[in-house]
Protein backbone atom coordinates (compact mmCIF):
# COMPACT_ATOMS: atom_id res chain seq x y z
CA UNK A 1 0.00 0.00 0.00
CA UNK A 2 1.17 3.22 -0.75
CA UNK A 3 1.88 5.74 1.86
CA UNK A 4 -0.36 7.31 3.88
CA UNK A 5 -1.67 11.25 2.47
CA UNK A 6 -2.11 13.01 5.70
CA UNK A 7 -3.97 15.85 3.87
CA UNK A 8 -6.28 13.52 2.40
CA UNK A 9 -7.20 12.32 6.26
CA UNK A 10 -7.78 15.41 7.23
CA UNK A 11 -10.23 16.27 4.31
CA UNK A 12 -11.71 12.36 5.01
CA UNK A 13 -12.12 13.36 8.82
CA UNK A 14 -13.91 16.58 8.22
CA UNK A 15 -16.46 15.16 6.09
CA UNK A 16 -16.74 12.31 7.98
CA UNK A 17 -17.47 14.62 11.40
CA UNK A 18 -19.63 17.22 9.29
CA UNK A 19 -21.83 14.43 7.19
CA UNK A 20 -21.58 16.04 3.94
CA UNK A 21 -19.10 17.27 1.55
CA UNK A 22 -20.65 20.42 1.20
CA UNK A 23 -20.67 21.26 4.94
CA UNK A 24 -17.01 19.71 5.11
CA UNK A 25 -16.16 22.63 1.96
CA UNK A 26 -17.37 25.34 4.11
CA UNK A 27 -14.85 24.32 6.95
CA UNK A 28 -11.74 23.71 5.00
CA UNK A 29 -12.14 26.97 2.22
CA UNK A 30 -11.78 24.43 -0.30
CA UNK A 31 -14.74 23.30 -3.38
CA UNK A 32 -16.73 20.46 -2.74
CA UNK A 33 -15.00 19.07 -6.13
CA UNK A 34 -11.41 19.60 -4.77
CA UNK A 35 -12.67 17.49 -1.30
CA UNK A 36 -14.33 14.49 -3.33
CA UNK A 37 -11.37 14.37 -6.01
CA UNK A 38 -8.85 13.67 -2.51
CA UNK A 39 -11.11 11.41 -0.96
CA UNK A 40 -11.64 9.37 -4.09
CA UNK A 41 -7.74 9.28 -4.03
CA UNK A 42 -7.58 8.38 -0.31
CA UNK A 43 -10.00 5.30 -1.13
CA UNK A 44 -7.95 4.32 -4.13
CA UNK A 45 -5.18 4.43 -1.72
CA UNK A 46 -6.66 2.15 0.92
CA UNK A 47 -8.39 0.22 -1.58
CA UNK A 48 -12.10 0.20 0.47
CA UNK A 49 -14.83 2.53 0.14
CA UNK A 50 -15.14 5.26 2.86
CA UNK A 51 -18.43 6.46 1.99
CA UNK A 52 -21.91 5.19 1.21
CA UNK A 53 -24.28 7.87 -0.35
CA UNK A 54 -27.47 8.06 1.39
CA UNK A 55 -29.80 10.64 -0.66
CA UNK A 56 -27.62 13.94 -0.42
CA UNK A 57 -25.91 12.61 2.34
CA UNK A 58 -22.70 10.54 2.96
CA UNK A 59 -22.63 7.38 5.80
CA UNK A 60 -19.16 6.20 6.75
CA UNK A 61 -18.67 2.39 5.94
CA UNK A 62 -17.68 -0.16 8.25
CA UNK A 63 -14.32 0.55 6.63
CA UNK A 64 -14.82 4.38 6.80
CA UNK A 65 -16.24 4.05 10.70
CA UNK A 66 -12.94 2.37 11.61
CA UNK A 67 -10.80 4.78 9.59
CA UNK A 68 -12.72 7.25 11.31
CA UNK A 69 -11.63 6.02 14.68
CA UNK A 70 -7.75 6.26 13.89
CA UNK A 71 -8.15 10.00 12.27
CA UNK A 72 -9.77 10.98 15.45
CA UNK A 73 -6.86 10.03 17.52
CA UNK A 74 -4.42 11.25 14.95
CA UNK A 75 -5.18 14.27 15.09
CA UNK A 76 -5.84 14.39 18.74
CA UNK A 77 -2.10 13.20 18.86
CA UNK A 78 -1.56 16.44 16.70
CA UNK A 79 -3.34 18.98 18.90
CA UNK A 80 -1.46 17.27 21.59
CA UNK A 81 1.97 17.45 20.40
CA UNK A 82 1.26 21.35 19.29
CA UNK A 83 0.03 21.96 23.46
CA UNK A 84 3.18 20.01 24.50
CA UNK A 85 5.54 22.38 22.16
CA UNK A 86 4.03 25.50 23.21
CA UNK A 87 4.26 24.59 26.93
CA UNK A 88 8.29 25.25 26.22
CA UNK A 89 9.43 28.12 28.10
CA UNK A 90 11.75 30.31 26.10
CA UNK A 91 14.42 29.51 28.77
CA UNK A 92 14.10 25.95 27.81
CA UNK A 93 11.62 24.76 31.01
CA UNK A 94 8.81 22.34 30.80
CA UNK A 95 5.69 24.16 31.93
CA UNK A 96 2.66 21.74 33.33
CA UNK A 97 -0.69 22.94 34.51
CA UNK A 98 -2.28 21.95 37.19
CA UNK A 99 -5.95 22.53 38.18
CA UNK A 100 -6.45 22.74 42.04
CA UNK A 101 -10.60 22.68 43.20
CA UNK A 102 -10.41 25.37 45.70
CA UNK A 103 -12.31 23.03 48.45
CA UNK A 104 -8.93 20.76 48.45
CA UNK A 105 -6.50 21.89 51.54
CA UNK A 106 -3.80 23.92 50.21
CA UNK A 107 -1.58 21.72 52.33
CA UNK A 108 -2.66 18.50 50.38
CA UNK A 109 -2.10 20.50 46.84
CA UNK A 110 1.29 21.18 47.82
CA UNK A 111 2.13 17.96 49.56
CA UNK A 112 0.93 16.27 46.24
CA UNK A 113 2.74 18.65 44.00
CA UNK A 114 6.08 18.53 45.62
CA UNK A 115 7.98 16.40 43.21
CA UNK A 116 7.48 18.67 40.54
CA UNK A 117 9.19 21.59 42.35
CA UNK A 118 12.18 19.29 43.26
CA UNK A 119 12.39 18.80 39.03
CA UNK A 120 14.51 22.01 37.95
CA UNK A 121 13.72 21.54 34.25
CA UNK A 122 9.59 21.99 35.28
CA UNK A 123 7.83 25.27 35.66
CA UNK A 124 4.51 24.20 37.82
CA UNK A 125 1.51 27.16 37.37
CA UNK A 126 -1.50 26.51 39.32
CA UNK A 127 -4.90 27.47 38.73
CA UNK A 128 -7.62 27.12 41.46
CA UNK A 129 -11.04 27.04 41.09
CA UNK A 130 -15.02 25.25 41.44
CA UNK A 131 -14.86 21.73 39.64
CA UNK A 132 -17.23 23.24 36.23
CA UNK A 133 -14.41 26.07 35.43
CA UNK A 134 -11.54 23.66 35.91
CA UNK A 135 -13.16 20.94 33.61
CA UNK A 136 -13.64 23.65 30.87
CA UNK A 137 -10.05 24.23 31.18
CA UNK A 138 -9.13 20.89 30.67
CA UNK A 139 -11.43 20.42 27.93
CA UNK A 140 -9.53 22.73 26.34
CA UNK A 141 -5.95 21.82 27.03
CA UNK A 142 -5.40 24.53 29.26
CA UNK A 143 -4.36 22.09 32.17
CA UNK A 144 -2.71 19.02 32.16
CA UNK A 145 -4.04 17.75 35.41
CA UNK A 146 -6.92 18.58 37.85
CA UNK A 147 -7.03 17.46 41.19
CA UNK A 148 -10.22 17.15 42.88
CA UNK A 149 -12.31 15.67 45.62
CA UNK A 150 -14.57 14.59 43.59
CA UNK A 151 -14.66 11.88 40.37
CA UNK A 152 -15.36 12.96 37.13
CA UNK A 153 -18.69 13.88 35.83
CA UNK A 154 -20.10 11.90 33.06
CA UNK A 155 -21.96 14.78 32.08
CA UNK A 156 -19.17 17.60 31.38
CA UNK A 157 -18.64 14.94 28.43
CA UNK A 158 -15.04 15.48 28.06
CA UNK A 159 -12.22 12.57 27.32
CA UNK A 160 -10.55 12.31 30.22
CA UNK A 161 -10.04 9.29 33.15
CA UNK A 162 -10.32 9.67 36.99
CA UNK A 163 -7.11 8.40 39.28
CA UNK A 164 -8.01 7.72 43.22
CA UNK A 165 -4.92 8.97 44.78
CA UNK A 166 -5.93 8.31 47.88
CA UNK A 167 -8.81 8.86 50.91
CA UNK A 168 -8.67 10.23 54.45
CA UNK A 169 -10.95 10.58 57.60
CA UNK A 170 -11.61 14.23 59.10
CA UNK A 171 -9.87 15.45 62.69
CA UNK A 172 -10.99 18.66 64.38
CA UNK A 173 -8.55 20.92 65.22
CA UNK A 174 -8.24 23.81 67.90
CA UNK A 175 -6.05 26.12 69.80
CA UNK A 176 -4.82 25.15 73.34
CA UNK A 177 -8.09 26.38 75.54
CA UNK A 178 -10.25 24.76 73.33
CA UNK A 179 -8.66 21.63 73.12
CA UNK A 180 -8.59 21.39 76.98
CA UNK A 181 -12.02 22.22 76.90
CA UNK A 182 -13.77 20.22 74.25
CA UNK A 183 -11.21 17.31 73.84
CA UNK A 184 -12.73 15.32 76.12
CA UNK A 185 -15.82 13.10 75.20
CA UNK A 186 -15.22 13.75 71.97
CA UNK A 187 -17.20 14.00 69.68
CA UNK A 188 -20.40 14.52 72.03
CA UNK A 189 -18.72 17.50 73.45
CA UNK A 190 -19.01 19.25 69.73
CA UNK A 191 -22.72 19.91 70.88
CA UNK A 192 -22.72 23.45 71.73
CA UNK A 193 -19.08 24.42 70.85
CA UNK A 194 -17.99 26.87 68.34
CA UNK A 195 -17.37 25.73 65.12
CA UNK A 196 -15.93 26.87 61.57
CA UNK A 197 -17.11 24.68 58.83
CA UNK A 198 -16.79 24.69 55.12
CA UNK A 199 -19.38 25.91 53.09
CA UNK A 200 -22.05 22.91 52.16
CA UNK A 201 -20.53 24.03 48.32
CA UNK A 202 -18.14 21.67 48.51
CA UNK A 203 -18.38 18.05 49.09
CA UNK A 204 -16.45 17.79 52.64
CA UNK A 205 -18.85 20.18 53.49
CA UNK A 206 -21.84 18.98 52.54
CA UNK A 207 -20.66 15.64 53.92
CA UNK A 208 -19.75 17.60 57.34
CA UNK A 209 -23.08 19.45 57.90
CA UNK A 210 -24.91 16.21 56.96
CA UNK A 211 -23.46 14.53 60.00
CA UNK A 212 -23.67 16.88 62.09
CA UNK A 213 -27.39 17.16 61.62
CA UNK A 214 -27.81 13.53 61.88
CA UNK A 215 -26.44 14.32 65.70
CA UNK A 216 -29.33 16.53 66.33
CA UNK A 217 -26.63 18.82 68.31
CA UNK A 218 -27.18 22.13 69.02
CA UNK A 219 -24.24 23.98 66.18
CA UNK A 220 -22.88 26.84 67.38
CA UNK A 221 -21.79 28.08 63.98
CA UNK A 222 -19.22 31.05 63.96
CA UNK A 223 -18.40 31.12 60.33
CA UNK A 224 -18.69 28.82 56.67
CA UNK A 225 -16.08 29.47 54.42
CA UNK A 226 -15.56 28.69 50.75
CA UNK A 227 -11.46 29.12 51.41
CA UNK A 228 -9.81 26.18 53.50
CA UNK A 229 -7.26 28.26 54.25
CA UNK A 230 -8.73 31.05 55.49
CA UNK A 231 -10.24 28.70 58.03
CA UNK A 232 -7.37 27.44 59.36
CA UNK A 233 -6.05 31.27 59.67
CA UNK A 234 -9.54 32.11 61.64
CA UNK A 235 -8.94 28.69 63.82
CA UNK A 236 -5.70 29.68 64.64
CA UNK A 237 -7.01 32.57 66.04
CA UNK A 238 -8.84 30.76 68.95
CA UNK A 239 -12.22 31.70 66.95
CA UNK A 240 -13.89 28.03 67.17
CA UNK A 241 -12.95 24.03 66.10
CA UNK A 242 -12.06 23.41 62.48
CA UNK A 243 -11.99 20.41 60.63
CA UNK A 244 -9.24 19.28 57.99
CA UNK A 245 -8.03 15.67 56.33
CA UNK A 246 -6.43 13.38 59.35
CA UNK A 247 -3.68 12.69 56.83
CA UNK A 248 -1.97 16.34 57.39
CA UNK A 249 -2.43 16.05 61.03
CA UNK A 250 1.14 16.90 62.08
CA UNK A 251 1.35 19.60 59.38
CA UNK A 252 -1.36 21.17 60.79
CA UNK A 253 -0.88 21.28 64.22
CA UNK A 254 2.83 22.20 63.35
CA UNK A 255 2.02 25.33 61.41
CA UNK A 256 -0.75 26.79 63.11
CA UNK A 257 0.12 26.26 66.57
CA UNK A 258 -3.29 23.93 67.11
CA UNK A 259 -3.55 20.60 68.74
CA UNK A 260 -5.71 17.38 67.63
CA UNK A 261 -9.26 17.21 69.33
CA UNK A 262 -10.84 14.32 67.76
CA UNK A 263 -11.11 12.58 64.74
CA UNK A 264 -13.83 11.70 62.56
CA UNK A 265 -13.89 8.12 60.75
CA UNK A 266 -17.56 8.31 59.76
CA UNK A 267 -16.60 10.44 56.69
CA UNK A 268 -14.28 10.07 54.43
CA UNK A 269 -12.63 12.49 52.20
CA UNK A 270 -11.04 11.14 49.03
CA UNK A 271 -8.78 12.93 46.82
CA UNK A 272 -8.70 12.38 42.47
CA UNK A 273 -6.16 12.99 39.51
CA UNK A 274 -8.15 14.07 36.56
CA UNK A 275 -6.36 13.26 33.73
CA UNK A 276 -6.93 13.38 29.35
CA UNK A 277 -7.48 10.71 27.63
CA UNK A 278 -4.08 10.92 26.08
CA UNK A 279 -2.25 8.58 23.69
CA UNK A 280 1.19 9.13 24.94
CA UNK A 281 1.39 9.03 28.89
CA UNK A 282 3.26 11.39 30.93
CA UNK A 283 5.70 10.84 33.11
CA UNK A 284 5.51 13.92 35.34
CA UNK A 285 2.08 13.35 35.45
CA UNK A 286 2.64 10.16 36.75
CA UNK A 287 5.35 10.83 39.01
CA UNK A 288 2.06 13.24 40.69
CA UNK A 289 -0.11 10.40 41.42
CA UNK A 290 2.52 7.85 42.19
CA UNK A 291 3.17 10.56 44.63
CA UNK A 292 0.47 11.28 46.24
CA UNK A 293 -0.37 7.54 46.48
CA UNK A 294 2.47 6.45 48.51
CA UNK A 295 3.98 10.18 50.43
CA UNK A 296 0.92 11.70 51.24
CA UNK A 297 -1.86 8.93 51.85
CA UNK A 298 0.57 5.81 52.35
CA UNK A 299 -1.42 3.48 49.79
Amino acid sequence: MTQLNYKHLQYFHVVAREGSVNAASKVLHLTPQTISGQISLLEASLGQQLFAKVGRNLRLTPCGQKAYRYTTDIFALGDELMQELSREDTDGLQQISVGVVDSIPKTIAYEILKPLLENPAIRLTCHEGDIERLMAELALQKLDIVLSDVPLNPAFSIKARTYLLGESSLSCFGVKELFSQYAKKFPESLNGAPVLLPRTSSHVGRELHKWLEQKQWSLNIRGQFDDSALIKVFGQAGEGLFFMPSVIEKLICAQFGVRVVGRINDIRERYYAIRPQNIHNNPELDLICENAKKAVFNK
